[in-house]
């Protein structure tokens, strides 16, 4: 009877005849796994590198490395990076410092080498795994299936999540957006030329932390604070303190000025740091394209 399979042996090292003489301690790669040869292998002839194991590799001048961080091997300059479009080699089992020549790694064995090879496709559990820009693996019951990202938000390859722009008579994300101002500045920007993205105002409210005993107002502000968005909210009268925790809302939003552009700016003007009183502005906002 024929067997299926015959034991050759436990894989700690793999047969290898090169082409051309390999001295004792070279480092080869075949594909994307390095090996070792622990002994020089004569040209044409056949001999043995090692599959696993601790070796100290030289390294690339100047690099440092930690136990336990990945070890790549450049081919051509042969010596171990830390650039992951070298060759995956293994991990550093013992600190190096830039002055040092070698890092101390154990060897990628084979089994790690094997399970690199498999994707998605190879599970069992896994239905449709093409690598689809904005999807996302959603278990249905019986398995994982790539399915798209919809609803108000996107998602971009990169992994960020986009919000949708609002449209007349479409559904908008509002945003909440807070900062918080001391009394002692005429001017607090909220966002200083790095608006995340263009924003329309619908909504404003000032919260009381401390009170203040001068009348003071808040007023949202474009750019460099002359153009007015909300109304003055009144934080404080003359000689009657808001209480603290107290809610002050704007009563107006000027709708032709309350777009803020990406990467624009828009400020918290206050009308006194005299006995001003402090507290958190917070606004609402759509996107919008």
């Amino acid at each position: 009877m024929t067997m299926e399979a015959t034991f050759i042996h436990d894989g700690f090292s793999i047969d290898y005849t090169p082409a051309a003489e390999i001295a004792a301690g070279e480092v080869i790669v075949l594909g994307k796994t390095c090996f070792m040869a622990k002994l020089s292998i004569p040209a044409a002839t056949l001999g043995a590198l090692a599959a696993t194991g601790v070796y100290d590799v030289l390294k690339t001048d100047g690099l440092e490395f930690d136990p336990g961080e990945a070890v790549y091997w450049n081919d051509t300059t042969n010596l171990a990076t830390q650039t992951t479009t070298d060759t995956y080699m293994g991990v550093a089992v013992k600190a190096a410092a830039a002055a040092d020549a070698t890092v101390r790694i154990h060897l990628r064995s084979l089994q790690e080498a094997i399970a690199d090879q498999f994707g998605l496709a190879d599970l069992s559990d896994v239905g449709v795994s093409t690598a689809t820009a904005g999807h996302l693996l959603i278990a249905d019951g019986d398995s994982f299936e790539s399915v798209a990202v919809s609803g108000l938000a996107t998602l971009a390859a990169t992994g960020a999540i986009g919000l949708p722009d609002a449209a007349d008579s479409q559904l908008g994300l509002p945003l909440v957006f807070e900062k918080a101002f001391d009394g002692t500045a005429a001017e607090v920007h909220i966002f200083d030329g790095d608006c995340p993205r263009k924003l329309r105002l619908i909504d404003a409210s000032v919260l009381i932390t401390t009170a203040g005993a001068a009348a003071a107002d808040v007023t949202l502000t474009l750019d460099d604070g002359t153009d007015a968005i909300s109304d003055a909210i009144a934080v404080n009268a003359a000689g009657a303190g808001v209480a603290v925790n107290t809610l002050v809302r704007a009563s107006e939003i000027d709708t032709t000025k309350a777009t803020v552009d990406v990467d624009g700016t828009l400020d918290i003007t206050l009308s006194t740091t005299t006995n001003a009183p402090a507290g958190i502005v917070r606004i609402t906002a759509i996107p919008v394209a």
